[in-house]
């Protein structure tokens, strides 16, 4: 088999490996990284003497992410304020069947910001299973590991996400409908400079996370409360001026807002919702995350 073979079989899986590079750096660029020395390493195996090369493929993309995340520890330490994942514009995407129950969820900032609790091993054994339902057989194969050490493995993960109940994964609104509804009143509202009407679309222990990076001064800390929430946003309206041109994206699986000004990507808000209110904001300043939303030429 040749290279026109490899190819082939690299652009059939790709999508999938890159969705899974995704989830496990939180972030686009990186993924985009992985998957170009992927397919490095892809080239100089052969075919012949792969049993799956789906697998061949996810096993090369796990592995070096876990090296991935390993080297950028430090970095995302010492990361100016809070670290939020880069935004992936969804809109695009076709999932496939078996991944379409799943990608809004796990796709989404709640649940790429609960992975940063977890170890790069942790991450990708958790990932592996949980997103893409791999045995433990074949998550020892992946992590070089034991099927015992990786049951081990996948236990600690889960109670790190999962506690103090923090690693349950709020729903979107039951359709995109009611995301588009709220998110409308909230930017009415937020253009209208009405702080009461705004507190009232937030529940009352709403959290609002907050990245700016190096490049834009922003709050350092997660802001919690509906009052202090919005008294936040209306701060930062009033900084970006009411002349910010504001749209309805698709980012992340579910409903989101950009914000441009003078023409230029300024930002973007993603949500979390309960039921009919918003349970968590996310304020992404950082342009450097925003790659991802920008218009193709």
């Amino acid at each position: 088999m040749g290279s026109m073979d490899h190819e082939h079989e690299f652009s059939l899986a790709r999508q999938k490996l890159f969705l899974a590079a995704y989830r496990l750096t939180g972030s686009v660029s990186d993924a985009e990284d992985v998957l170009q020395d992927t397919y490095i390493r892809w080239l100089k195996l052969e075919l012949d003497q792969v049993n799956s090369s789906e697998a061949m493929l996810m096993t090369i993309v796990s592995r070096l992410c876990i090296d991935h995340l390993r080297a950028q520890q430090r970095k995302r330490e010492s990361y100016a304020g809070i670290w939020l994942p880069e935004a992936l514009n969804t809109q695009t995407l076709v999932p496939s069947a078996e991944e379409k129950a799943s990608a809004d969820e796990t796709l989404s900032m709640g649940f790429l910001v609960l992975l940063e609790k977890l170890n790069s091993v942790e991450r990708a054994v958790y990932v592996l299973r949980e997103v893409f339902d791999y045995s433990y057989t074949s998550l020892a194969e992946v992590v070089e590991r034991s099927e015992g050490n990786c049951r081990k493995i996948f236990q600690r993960a889960s109670s790190k996400i999962n506690h103090d109940g923090v690693g349950s994964i709020i729903q979107h609104p039951t359709s995109f409908e009611q995301q588009k509804e709220l998110l409308t009143q909230f930017v009415v509202t937020c253009s209208n400079g009405d702080l009461a009407a705004l507190e009232a679309l937030f529940t009352k222990d709403i959290t609002l996370w907050s990245d700016g990076g190096d490049h834009v001064k922003t709050a350092p800390n997660i802001i919690h409360g509906a009052t202090s929430v919005a008294r936040f946003l209306m701060g930062v309206i009033d900084q970006t001026t009411k002349d910010a041109d504001v749209t309805l994206v698709e980012i992340n699986g579910s409903l989101a807002i950009t914000i441009a000004v003078h023409g230029q990507l300024f930002g973007a808000v993603s949500f979390d919702y309960s039921e009919s209110q918003i349970a968590t904001v996310r304020l992404l300043l950082n342009t450097e995350k925003l790659g991802d939303l920008l218009p193709t030429e």
